[in-house]
């Protein structure tokens, strides 16, 4: 269930027969523009995937992929749109600023029509055909009307409109093919070690705990001091089957200054190991080799002076909670107490 969230995905369209679809019928011709659209998240890691919040939501394999490379299209233009939100998990509203969709199809089939929508709401796999005109000259935006968890993210594109436009004819839905940058400003690599956000320091006194969900390691980075007892929790539910449709997990090191593996892990199983020995620990899911991690431990020496200050401050939360109330049970009580005090001078 977690290969959409890495890539595995892709578009087929079953054309009808020609002129099924109303407007190619009434104006008698197909489309001046074919777009193939599918738009797609990307997550950081299993955590995000778990509790969909995407790192990105793109069309077509990049954000704002359509910004940088307009549609150019000419007013009066008749545009297909085969729209597919493969998801994983975010439901698109699908929408033309400055423009209504004439007719749309849901699934493409011809009989599923409705005519004169905003918006379209097209949920994880869900598919559409729509038909549209471009209304007049000028940039017209094509959004994932979410623009707070999709739109701002990537999900934005332009038709660009001008009388003498040399018309896109056809938008396919594949990937920019460019290699990537030899120095990205971040990767995203959602089963294995990445984006420095996914990192995590444990001082000691701390409880690391490593969350297995999503088919990855959570944190996939984690430096724990020497002498700490790390325990890895496996969050995935799905504990039927074998292989790669399971969701059970196991840890194993591949390099570091010592070995260990655990039992395989059903949902909600753990297992607990204190590291000894100061170092970096690489390791694997053996039942999905990809899933990667990495655990240094690390000598208490070796933290900064305001690391070791902050290593022997603790905080009771009950007690600081206490505090407060009481604290402001005794401001109410002064409060009462002196506007008692003004009303007897008052009267």
């Amino acid at each position: 269930m977690t290969h959409t969230m890495a890539g595995m995905y892709g578009m087929v369209v079953v054309e009808p027969k020609k002129g099924s679809y109303l407007l190619e019928k009434q104006l008698g011709r197909e489309p001046d523009i074919k777009v193939y659209l599918i738009q797609h998240e990307v997550y950081a890691n299993g955590r995000d995937f778990y509790d969909g919040k995407p790192a990105y939501v793109m069309f077509n394999g990049r954000v704002f992929r359509y910004l940088t490379e307009p549609i150019n299209a000419r007013p009066g233009d008749y545009i297909r749109f085969y729209f597919l939100n493969v998801g994983p998990n975010l439901v698109s509203s699908f929408h033309a600023v400055g423009g209504i969709w004439e007719y749309v199809y849901k699934g493409g089939n011809p009989a599923n029509v409705e005519v004169g929508l905003q918006t379209v709401n097209a949920a994880p796999t869900e598919s559409y055909v729509i038909e549209w005109r471009v209304p007049s000259g000028g940039n017209f935006l094509i959004v994932s009307h979410a623009f707070g968890t999709q739109a701002i993210k990537g999900a934005v594109g332009v038709i660009a409109s001008s009388a003498n436009s040399t018309r896109t004819p056809v938008v396919l839905p594949i990937g920019p093919a460019e290699k990537p940058p030899a120095s990205p400003k971040r990767v995203i690599a959602p089963f294995e070690p990445g984006m420095p956000e996914d990192n995590r320091t444990f001082f000691p006194g701390e409880k690391p705990i490593i969350q297995i969900v999503g088919n990855s390691f959570y944190p996939k980075v984690a430096r724990v001091p020497v002498g700490s007892t790390v325990t890895w929790v496996n969050e995935d539910v799905l504990s039927l089957g074998a292989g790669e449709l399971t969701g059970q997990h196991n840890i194993a090191v591949v390099k570091g200054p010592a070995s260990f593996a655990s039992q395989i892990l059903k949902h909600a199983e753990q297992f607990s190991l204190q590291i000894e020995k100061e170092g970096e620990y690489d390791y694997i899911c053996g039942i999905h080799p990809y899933m990667k991690g990495t655990l240094f431990a690390y000598s208490v020496s070796s933290l900064p002076a305001w690391g070791r200050q902050a290593a022997g401050f603790s905080l009771d939360l009950t007690a600081l909670v206490a505090f407060l109330v009481g604290l402001g049970v005794l401001i109410s009580l002064l409060y009462v107490e002196r506007r008692t005090k003004k009303g007897h001078e008052g009267s």
